[in-house]
Formats: structure tokens, sequence, C-alpha cells
């Protein structure tokens, strides 16, 4: 659980000790390294966030007699908070929560605002990590920077709830739907480009028809055998296909605007050549030859 976190963290600090210590990589790097960092900073949050509540997860036994006891969902062997290698665990994940997912969280959903008092000294520091944090808003209108916070709320939210509400995935499959029909239906335009924002609303539709296809499955499972509500599954189907489609769509957008500002740079820089090469000569009172461009001549 531990290896990817750490590893993804040694890329982060490898990265900002090259940079502190290599003026020629830093120049290399400049602002392109500053969305790498953002995007492996993530990264990293959603493996913690994983590892933690497993960590923190527990199950209640029934024993003998009518008593009952906690014991680890991760192993069921070790008493919840009694095992001693649970309670070493136990403490790095509250840790963990405290210093860094609790603030990194509030941090992305309260910056617009803290931003407003950076010029008080105790908020000074807000703009050291504004571009780290920019590489979050920048795709968003400025009413709405507040959106990637308030969306790692949301998958806090979710994951906790898949976690001790398992029995039950109707209630996670009907927040699911609740949440993505409430963006969908209240018109949230939160990004500058509207590309990205019928993207986005495509994938939003795409998950309420993919939860709305296995809410009805775990119902038809319950009263009917599994061949009468085979049709259940067509509509999940076309959503995770659509959903690709999504994404391959996202990625040669991503692709092909480089790709574009690279050919217009190069059909610049030929038209540029061509303009002040293209000269004719001609021959002064002299005798000598003189090269002027051809607009001259009129």
């Amino acid at each position: 659980q531990f290896a990817f976190s750490l590893y993804v963290a040694a890329i982060i600090g490898a990265i900002v000790f090259a940079g502190r210590i290599s003026t020629k990589i830093s120049r290399l790097c400049r602002y392109r390294v500053i969305p790498v960092i953002a995007t492996l900073i993530l990264l990293f949050y959603s493996k913690m966030l994983r590892t933690v509540l497993i960590i923190f997860t527990f199950e209640r036994m029934d024993v003998y007699n009518g008593t009952y006891q906690f014991i680890w969902t991760y192993d069921g062997s070790k008493e919840y908070l009694v095992d001693k290698y649970h309670i070493v665990l136990f403490i790095f994940g509250l840790l963990v929560t405290i210093f860094f997912i609790i603030p990194y969280t509030l941090l992305l959903l309260l910056t617009p605002y803290l931003m407003k008092l950076s010029h008080w000294r105790f908020f000074s520091w807000i703009i050291r990590i504004k571009p780290l944090v920019d590489s979050y808003e920048a795709p968003f209108k400025d009413r709405y920077r507040f959106w990637t916070g308030a969306m790692l709320f949301y998958r806090i939210a979710l994951v906790i709830s898949s976690a001790y509400v398992s029995q039950q995935p109707e209630l996670i499959l009907f927040m699911i739907i609740i949440v993505h029909s409430g963006i969908v239906f209240s018109g949230f335009a939160v990004y500058k480009s509207w590309i990205i924002s019928a993207t986005e609303t495509t994938l939003h539709v795409n998950i309420i028809i993919n939860s709305m296809a296995i809410y009805f499955l775990n119902l038809a499972d319950r009263d009917f055998p599994s061949e009468f509500h085979i049709g259940y599954c067509i509509p999940s189907t076309i959503s995770m296909g659509v959903s690709f489609i999504c994404f391959l769509g996202i990625l040669l957008y991503n692709i092909s605007k480089p790709l574009v500002s690279w050919i217009k740079m190069k059909i610049g820089g030929i038209k540029y050549f061509q303009v002040n090469t293209n000269v004719v000569p001609e021959h002064n009172e002299d005798g000598d030859e003189e090269y002027r461009e051809p607009l001259m001549n009129v």
C-alpha cells in the first residue's frame, strides 16, 4: 500500500531537489515542471487517501454470549486498535490525515478566498504556492476556482461511504446519481473552454446512466434470475463505450494543441524567411546592383 506513495513522493522530492541545486535544470524545466509536480501530488493524495481509509475501517463481529468485538477490515485476524502493528498504522494514518489530507483539501477549496487576504502578513504564504495552485485552478472560471477542492471533498465522502456502507451498495449508487444529476441539471459551466465543459457534462451523464443501470441490476438480482435482467447491461456497456470515446477525444485534444502550435510556428518561420529573402536585384545610377523587396517597386 505504501510502495506507490513512497515512489511518487521520491519523484517529487527529486524534481524539487534537482531544480534547487542546478540552475541549468531549473531553466530547462521552467514552468513546465509545476503542472507535473501538481499532478504527482494529486496522485500521492489519492493513494494516501485510500491507504488511510484501509487503516481506519473496521467491522463489528458478534461472538458468543451476545458479546462482540471490533476487527480490522483489512486483516480479520487482528482486533481493531489492539494489535501493536495496527496501532502504529493508525497513528501514522491519523498524522497523514491531520497534516496532509485535510490541509491539502482545504487549501484547494479555500485558495480563491485566501488570495483576497494575501495582503495580510499571516496569509502572505499563499503567494508562494500560487503557481502550484494555479495548475489546478487555471482551467476554471474565476468564480469556480474552488471546484477542484469541492470534487476532492466529494471523493472523500464517496470513498468513506463505499467503505462503511459496503453491505448496501444501492445507497452509494443513489448518492452518485443525486450528486451528478445535480451538477448536470444545475447548468454549471465551470470551465473556460466550452469543449472541456461539454466533455465533462458527457462524462457526468454517462456516470448517471452507468450508476442507474447497476442500481436496477442489483434490485433485479434479488427478485429475478440473472437471465431475465441481462438487458440492464446494455446501457452500462453503451455508457462505458461513450466514456472511452470521450477519453480518446480528450487525449487527441491535448496532443493536437501543441502539435498545431508547432506547425503554426514552423509555417510562420518559413513565411518570414521567404519575405526577408525574396529580394530583387536592381541597378542604380552608378551601375551597381542593389537589392530591395518587390513591394518597394510599386
